[in-house]
């Protein structure tokens, strides 16, 4: 055991200098060696040139160094030789035993590492820059030792024993799997210069609002399959995730990924709450392999040691119940939500002389018209656009004149339908409750081909494109606040018949604070739309948060901040 007596004497490599006659040297070569040292780049520590150092004032620490490479190579004789040198320019017999300790810490941490024996692998490695240099084993040391390590594993071992091997993350997080194991889980990010690791403690910045993207593929790349499965689920089965994930300054979103052999086909989310988080999944048909990924944006902490994900099958048994009280509890809300309504439509009738406009089945569900009310209310758009038509059309129309107390040159609302019938449906109502002025813009706008790119096209509402185009014009987006809900075309129309919407927004209204109400997503169809909304602004490497609303038809709200939020 190493006493403190033994760290006192055995100091700094920096300090083994020796009195010479002044000379040109390369003052800072000492500096750049031990980072190499604590590195681990053992290629650059032999290309130290020994018998041109005689003149050096820290030969004696240079040709130690030079030394522990040598010996990590397999050029023993040559490494004995630098020894020797380092003995005869002031090195003590003790401070070669330390470094040459140091090395076989070293080369036990390679075994334990290429093992997948994370745990004991980082012991290993703090021992070796321990022992060689005292105080020097930091966190982030230990793993850049440890990437390089395994760097140099990949290039002596032949590929075919390392494609099931560990890979090397910025942090570790422990997963207990669904067989009952524990494994500590490496994560990675494109960009590391957003991070910095203080013991057991991440600690991220990241300036403008971008997101910062931790993941448990081996690069940081979510937007491809992994190259090696660490978390095997089986295909089409329910999983249950839930853990904790110590994170102060933001409340992070966590992600399950899904792919099959060649690409992304689905993934899961979660904004973590008070730390902890928990839903169900169930993997698609075709599932390959499975990462992990946790959003961040602005300024905040992780304690590592303190987070942990749990995932294991969810029984069978459990399923049905869920499956059969959701069913009985959905009946249930529809018969309450009509008696409900009828109640409200008689009373405004005694009232006002007038039924209400009619909810629920094919027009919005009551708490979806609630909370339409209360966001346009609380966010102050100043332009809402609406694809379909309806009772929507109403209650937008009437929030807007309400906040803007009829000043129509303060705010626009653009409705398109494409169905006659509807289209006449909506203007009758507007006119009846005197909502039509030149602020609200009712269009009936037949559906056509729209081309979202060469391999991309759609059945879209006529004309939308250009009219936004129009609107957007001469506005100074960066001041912009925009909802778009959509509630259109149906599903009868095409597959992901919703999907137009995002792109061609954002194409006109980019640099805006935008968001995006999706009805319906109680369907898989509007589910895969808002998954193709997120690669798609993933792709244009624009922010954004989404929040799932769990109303009758359950809805999707995709926030994207502007310029100046």
């Amino acid at each position: 055991m190493t006493t403190e007596t033994d760290k006192t004497s055995s100091t700094a490599l920096a300090a083994q200098t020796i009195s010479v006659s002044p000379q040109a040297y390369d003052k800072y070569l000492l500096a750049r060696s031990k980072t190499q040292w604590q590195a681990g780049d053992w290629e650059s520590l032999v290309q130290l040139d020994v018998k041109g150092l005689e003149s050096h004032p820290d030969r004696a620490a240079l040709a130690l160094l030079a030394a522990t490479g040598l010996f990590q190579v397999g050029d023993n004789e040559k490494a004995k030789r630098c020894i020797v040198l380092a003995q005869e320019w002031g090195c003590s017999k003790q401070q070669v035993l330390y470094l040459l300790v140091s090395g076989v810490y070293n080369n036990l941490g390679r075994i334990a590492a290429f093992k997948e024996e994370q745990t004991e692998a980082e012991k290993l490695f703090k021992n070796a820059i321990f022992t060689g240099v005292p105080g020097e084993a930091q966190k982030l040391l230990i793993n850049i030792r440890m990437d390089e390590q395994i760097k140099q594993l990949h290039s002596l071992i032949p590929s075919k024993h390392l494609s099931n091997k560990a890979y090397i993350g910025i942090f570790y997080l422990l997963i207990t799997l669904p067989d009952g194991r524990k494994k500590s889980v490496p994560f990675n990010t494109i960009n590391p210069e957003y991070i910095e690791i203080d013991g057991d403690e991440l600690h991220f910045s990241v300036p403008d609002n971008k997101p910062l993207y931790l993941c448990s593929n081996e690069d940081g790349n979510f937007s491809i399959p992994p190259q090696k499965k660490i978390l095997n689920l089986e295909f089409y089965t329910n999983y249950v995730i839930y853990g904790n994930i110590s994170c102060s300054g933001i409340k992070p979103t966590l992600w399950i990924i899904e792919y099959d052999s060649k690409q992304r086909i689905a993934d899961n989310s979660e904004v973590i709450s008070d730390n902890r988080f928990g839903f169900v999944f169930k993997t698609q048909k075709s599932h390959h392999s499975l990462s992990i990924l946790l959003r961040l944006s602005g300024k905040g902490k992780i304690n590592v040691k303190k987070s942990y994900i749990y995932i294991y099958k969810q029984p069978k048994e459990f399923g049905y119940l869920h499956q059969y009280i959701e069913k009985e509890l959905h009946e249930f809300i529809n018969k309450s939500s009509y008696q409900l309504e009828a109640s409200l439509s008689i009373q405004n009738y005694l009232i006002t002389g007038e039924l209400m406009p009619k909810l629920g089945k094919w027009a919005v569900s009551i708490d979806f018209a609630l909370y339409l009310i209360n966001l346009i209310e609380s966010k102050k758009y100043n332009i809402v656009i609406e694809f379909g038509s309806g009772t929507s059309t109403l209650l937008i129309a009437k929030a807007l004149k309400k906040i803007y107390k009829n000043k129509g040159d303060s705010y626009q609302q653009i409705t398109f339908e494409h169905l006659e019938k509807f289209f006449q449906e909506t203007l009758e109502n507007l006119k009846r409750k005197s909502l039509l002025d030149n602020a609200v813009k009712l269009m009936l706008s037949p559906l056509r081909t729209y081309n979202i790119s060469k391999n991309e096209a759609y059945l879209y509402y006529s004309e939308c494109s250009e009219v936004l185009e129009k609107l957007a014009k001469n506005i100074q987006l960066s001041q912009l606040k925009v909802l778009v809900v959509i509630d259109g075309p149906p599903s009868t129309t095409g597959r992901h018949a919703r999907y137009p919407a995002l792109p061609i927004v954002m194409k006109y209204f980019s640099g805006a604070e935008v968001d995006f109400l999706l009805d319906d997503y109680i369907r898989q169809d509007e589910q895969e739309v808002v998954n193709m909304w997120k690669k798609f602004l993933e792709k244009s490497d624009v922010e954004f948060q989404s929040e799932e609303l769990d109303f009758e038809k359950r809805a999707c709200l995709i926030h994207i901040p502007g310029k100046n939020s």
